[in-house]
């Protein structure tokens, strides 16, 4: 078992909810099966490494900077964690700190668009011929955190805000509208024949 903390990245699938109170986020930290390369050696996460990992009290913060406020917490169930066959997925309620809006505002506008996680190995494959890790078990998962500069780029990011649920709802408002307008017409054409 390594005793080490581990910080690896990827590009979350981020959507975003906000009112005057409420500040959503929700988004895909850790993608399995997903090899990345760097200096000649790749990584991939196993789509089981989790299964066992403790993940009792997992915080979501800006670059894994234990220096910064806390943006959620499992403990408190303002970070719920999914485990799922492709990766890891997180949800975030954000209370309205002046540094949850700072880091709501950066991910809506896309300045920050990837995730990262830390954690520790407890079980991990090596294929010398191709240069491969395969983190198998994980043991701990400490944080997830939203970064600057990912270290696994397989994911991709949306922003979602109220705004646009607003224009979704008028719009199949506006469907139904027609649809019972179709209706209608359809009637008053059967009652002519």
């Amino acid at each position: 078992m390594s005793d080490r903390r581990l910080y690896k990245t990827f590009d979350p699938e981020i959507r975003m909810e906000a009112d005057d109170e409420k500040m959503h986020i929700e988004g895909k930290a850790v993608a399995f099966n997903s090899p990345e390369t760097y200096y000649g050696e790749t990584e991939v996460i196993n789509e089981h490494a989790l299964d066992e990992a403790d993940m009792s009290d997992v915080v979501l913060r800006y670059n894994h900077n234990d220096s910064q406020y806390t943006l959620a917490r499992t403990r408190n169930k303002s970070l719920r964690l999914d485990l799922r066959e492709d990766g890891l997925y997180f949800e975030a309620d954000l209370i309205p700190t002046t540094t949850n809006k700072d880091a709501y505002l950066m991910v809506k506008e896309g300045l920050l668009d990837k995730c990262s996680f830390a954690f520790t190995i407890d079980q991990e494959e090596y294929d010398k011929k191709q240069h491969l890790t395969t983190i198998t078990k994980i043991g701990r998962l400490f944080d997830l955190a939203l970064v600057d500069f990912p270290y696994y780029n397989d994911t991709t990011v949306e922003a979602r805000s109220l705004d646009t649920r607003g224009l979704l709802l008028e719009k199949a408002q506006k469907i139904q509208r027609q649809a019972l307008l179709d209706e209608m017409n359809r009637r008053e054409l059967l009652k002519r024949l």
